[in-house]
């Protein structure tokens, strides 16, 4: 009797530890497929990487948008800079949250005014998630470092949460949700909720495709201080841009002269042009070596180098505040030599990849670099 018992016991314990080994058989199996799931979904990105390639014209006097860039095959060129934005001012505004239930509250903030996107008007039609997404896509996609990435990713979440609420949210170039890039997913998906904030407020963190050697301040391209945006060095992109640093762009006197005359005519500031063209345009060079203000000889009217830069010249001609006139009287050219691409405040795209790439940086040193003062949270 006693060993039938103990037989008994032998074989409940057995049936125990294959109930056991059953169970543990299934739970592995879970976290595996919850992998192989994530992985199908970074796969379905890979598929789809054609980007979409928008160019854009300057808009109105106070409103202006930048042309995008063609990404070049072989090297890392962002597709498109931020809107560019007039001097930033105290408002009281209305601010939506932008979530599942919706809340209102009304804050006095520093901020610049109503600006325009290169894209359509969006009324939030994707989640804040899915326009990081896109926004780190068209801005740099898969060719750029992990870290600088990241870095742009903090960034665009922080400017668009200041865009909530305002006329034509989100407000920043968009790529098409479905040809965003698995190496773009993987390192939105790594930083996704962490903002930059500045005095325990999110801050306004405007970016740029490349300096021109230092960044510019906000007070000189559009003349309202704030102090997370400063001139910082920024080295990287004058040893390692070939693209954008020291590039010239050429005019005959006289069509330089139907330029100016013509675009500050529709701006409603008009310049007139007459004399030794070597005196037509003398600059003012502010923080970094941008140019702050544009003066033309025998006129009244001066222009602030980012308006000249955008309304009269045109983005696409012009591509970087920092930039200097000459002009050769052998060969009757008018000269303008550019070093960078953009309106030169905060982020460096090129310069965060360079950083990455070069230096080992991370996107927090990155970011601290370019925004001083700042807290990542």
């Amino acid at each position: 009797m006693q060993q039938q018992f103990s037989i008994l016991k032998l074989t409940f314990a057995l049936v125990l530890i294959c109930f056991y080994i059953f169970c543990f058989g299934i739970l592995g199996t879970a976290g595996d497929g919850s992998g192989d799931s994530y992985a199908s979904v970074e796969e379905s990105f890979t598929t789809n990487t054609t980007s979409t390639t928008t160019t854009t014209t300057p808009q109105s006097t106070t409103t202006i948008t930048t042309s995008k860039t063609e990404q070049s095959s072989t090297s890392t060129t962002p597709k498109a800079e931020v809107t560019v934005y007039s001097p930033p001012k105290t408002t009281t505004t209305t601010k939506v949250t932008n979530t599942t239930t919706s809340t209102t509250s009304t804050t006095s903030t520093t901020q610049p005014p109503k600006t325009t996107t290169t894209n359509p008007p969006i009324d939030a039609e994707y989640s804040l998630y899915e326009y990081v997404l896109m926004n780190v896509q068209a801005e740099m996609g898969a060719s750029f470092h992990q870290e600088a990435l990241k870095a742009q990713a903090i960034a665009a979440y922080s400017y668009i949460k200041c865009q909530e609420g305002r006329p034509g949210y989100p407000n920043v170039p968009l790529a098409n949700i479905n040809s965003v890039s698995a190496e773009v997913k993987k390192a939105v998906d790594a930083v996704f909720g962490k903002g930059i904030y500045y005095n325990g407020k999110i801050a306004e963190t405007v970016y740029h495709a490349s300096s021109g050697g230092k960044t510019a301040s906000s007070k000189d391209i559009w003349g309202g201080h704030l102090a997370y945006l400063v001139s910082v060095d920024c080295p990287v992109d004058e040893k390692y841009d070939k693209l954008y640093y020291g590039k010239t762009t050429t005019y005959k006197s006289a069509e330089l002269k139907k330029i100016i005359e013509s675009k500050s005519a529709a701006q409603k500031k008009p310049i007139k042009l007459s004399g030794d063209p070597s005196k037509w345009i003398d600059t003012v060079e502010g923080d970094g070596g941008y140019v702050k203000t544009v003066r033309f000889a025998n006129n009244e009217n001066t222009y602030t180098g980012n308006q000249f830069r955008l309304n009269i010249m045109g983005a696409g001609t012009l591509k970087s505040g920092k930039f200097v006139y000459k002009y050769d009287a052998k060969t009757d050219e008018c000269i303008f030599t550019t070093y960078g691409y953009g309106h030169g405040v905060g982020l460096s795209q090129h310069g965060a990849n360079f950083y990455a790439k070069h230096y080992g940086w991370n996107y927090s040193k990155i970011l601290n670099h370019y925004y001083t003062g700042i807290t990542i949270k």
